[in-house]
């Protein structure tokens, strides 16, 4: 039996992929929409099953929802990988784990002797790196299956004509460092699958988010159910927002299924929101039409218009996490991201981030770190300014962050000092060029500011997340404040060639939220997409 499940933001599709989990292994029958389900009502045991997803959301629901094992539920990646090692000696497996630990740093060497900047923590960012690897990892995705081997030449249909000389300098550079990518994986366990292998020796597969599976992971998915007797998919067309990988709506609306389920009510927007979603949606193109009832709730949504989007959007998130509302602030790029972050802290506050550990990218693990280490010396400071800490204290943060501080540097003559004309000698000791490698160019203005008794350490909020959209893709909060705001046109031009498909990303935005969205734009409509989309 083949089921599909369509469902709008919010309408439980993973919620419902548990209850038919719960109705093929026994656990209760299926009700309502699910009763069809009940023909193959425990059918199956409980280690016959395989839960697959990309979001780590879901795969805690599913943990804990349904009687699996957590081996049972996994990422599409970790069973390529399963598929891939099968065989392999424990050197052959440490080598190949080296080989993807230390696949950004490869990367990132990579595109510096190519001569194009990347950032790694953003795929989504266009810097001329971001774009070079994006079109490989899009080719691939695409072309693969049909075009084998020559699938990575297909990045010269994505790439600017000035940047096609560096493809094959990249492939010679990736064969000489043997290098691995995620990429690879997935290749290596669709051709395993391809000449006969084993998949998982399961005989019901589950998948949820599948609008987010490229052609290639589509088609991998396929040789590893090939045999299965039970397949259940769950995800919404109107959310495929992975286009940098090539993923396409028309994978999930063209999957056949003997049973097809469409929740048809969301349990998170509220009338308010859920008006502004449906008029962004309404510019997407190639989609199953389908309607959706909002909760029974009014909510709120509020549109400002500002000349720094940035800090008026914090200083909003921050008033609703400090009266104890789970709150998201989020942007279209990583580096708007970072600055958010930084502006939080300028105001004394860290603040949570959306992206788990592993998808962070060691640039932005850095940045975070940066501002813990400025947030802790920057509260030595100041409460030594205000009084409320020792000299011993104050050099046990000053230590932390790299720069050594004795007691001999306390002291003249023997005599303890001043120790306010020691801090305000730190312009001429402390801001130096170690310092500011280590804490970076706006940690060292934080570090002034609290020298001078202006800054105050007000604490973690850990109610408010600054992240981008692609992060919060299967979480919600109370209060999101969707920043409606481009800092390049030539981004936002680029964009409207896949309009589409980034109305897509905004529609996700707008709809992480329970109660009110905020919509915070420039006044200069230009880089502003949802305003340039009629919202």
């Amino acid at each position: 039996m083949r089921v599909k499940i369509y469902g709008p933001p919010g309408c439980g599709k993973t919620y419902t992929l548990t209850e038919v989990v719960n109705i093929i292994t026994g656990q209760r029958r299926g009700t309502g929409k699910l009763e069809p389900l009940n023909e193959v009502y425990s059918s199956f045991d409980v280690n016959d099953i395989a839960f697959i997803s990309f979001a780590r959301v879901t795969i805690s629901i599913a943990r804990s929802r349904t009687p699996l094992e957590d081996e049972n539920v996994r990422t599409l990646h970790s069973i390529a990988y399963q598929i891939v090692t099968r065989d392999m000696s424990r050197a052959e497996k440490d080598r190949l784990n080296k080989k993807l630990s230390n696949l950004e740093k490869e990367l990132v060497s990579i595109a510096r002797e190519l001569g194009l900047k990347y950032n790694p923590a953003n795929p989504f960012d266009v810097t001329e790196g971001n774009l070079f690897f994006n079109a490989i990892e899009k080719a691939i995705h695409v072309h693969y299956p049909k075009a084998r081997d020559r699938a990575v030449y297909y990045a010269y249909d994505y790439l600017p004509p000035h940047l096609h000389s560096k493809l094959d300098r990249y492939l010679a550079l990736k064969d000489a460092r043997g290098l691995v990518t995620y990429d690879d994986l997935l290749v290596w366990a669709y051709e395993e699958l391809r000449k006969g292998g084993h998949g998982l020796f399961k005989s019901a597969f589950l998948a949820d988010e599948y609008q987010d599976f490229s052609p290639l992971e589509a088609e991998l998915f396929r040789l590893i159910t090939r045999d299965a007797d039970f397949i259940a998919i769950a995800g919404d067309d109107d959310q495929a927002i992975y286009y940098h990988k090539g993923v396409t709506p028309r994978i999930i609306i063209k999957e056949k299924a003997d049973v097809e389920i469409i929740l048809d009510k969301s349990h998170r927007l509220p009338r308010a929101v859920h008006r502004v979603a449906m008029k962004v949606v309404s510019g997407i193109s190639d989609r199953k039409r389908k309607r959706f009832l909002p909760k029974d709730e009014k909510g709120k949504v509020i549109v400002k218009n500002s000349n720094n989007v940035i800090a008026d959007a914090v200083k909003i998130g921050i008033a609703y996490a400090e009266r104890g509302i789970r709150t998201f602030v989020l942007f279209r790029t990583n580096d708007l991201v970072v600055r958010a972050k930084w502006e939080a802290l300028r105001l004394g506050y860290l603040t949570e981030t959306l992206k788990r550990e592993g998808r962070m990218g060691e640039e932005f693990r850095e940045g975070q770190d940066r501002m813990r280490v400025t947030y802790e010396v920057a509260d030595a400071i100041a409460s030594y300014v205000r009084g409320q800490r020792s000299c011993r204290k104050m050099m046990r943060a000053l230590n932390y962050a790299g720069y050594k501080v004795t007691e001999k540097d306390c002291t003249e003559s023997g005599v303890p000092m001043h120790l306010l004309e020691y801090v305000r000698g730190f312009p001429r000791n402390l801001f130096t060029r170690k310092l500011t490698s280590k804490i970076g160019r706006r940690g060292v203005e934080i570090l002034k500011e609290a020298m001078k008794g202006r800054w105050i350490a007000r604490g973690d909020l850990k109610l408010l997340f600054i992240d981008t959209i692609h992060a919060s893709k299967g979480d919600e909060a109370d209060v999101v404040v969707v920043v409606d705001y481009f800092p390049r046109r030539r981004l936002l031009k680029f964009l409207i060639k896949e309009w589409g498909y980034e109305m897509r990303v905004w529609y996700v935005a707008v709809t992480r939220a329970r109660k009110t969205l905020y919509i915070v734009r420039p006044y200069d409509i230009t880089k502003a997409v949802l305003a340039n989309a009629g919202v």
